[in-house]
C-alpha cells in the first residue's frame, strides 16, 4: 500500500512525539558483563573470544580497573 500523504496522527501531542523520537544511547545505558567462577584465575570462555570467567581476586581487580576508567 502506497501512502500519498503522510499521516499526522503520530505528531499531534508532545507525548506521542517524544515516544516516536529516536532513542538516545549513552554510557549510562551500558552494562559491563562479568562472568565469575568458584575457582581462582581466569578461564577463557570458548564461545565468547576475549571474555573470561574470573575468580574472586581477578574480579576485584577487573572492577577496580573499570571504576578507574569511569
Amino acid at each position: 500500500m502506497d501512502l500519498f500523504s503522510r499521516p499526522r496522527r503520530n505528531r499531534k501531542s508532545p507525548v506521542i512525539r517524544a515516544f516516536h523520537r529516536e532513542t538516545h544511547l549513552g554510557p549510562e545505558h551500558l552494562i559491563y558483563p562479568l562472568f565469575i567462577h568458584a575457582g581462582s584465575g581466569r578461564e577463557p570462555i570458548a564461545s565468547m573470544p576475549g571474555c573470561d570467567r574470573l575468580g574472586i581476586a581477578e574480579l576485584v581487580e577487573e572492577v577496580g580497573q573499570a571504576k578507574a576508567e569511569g
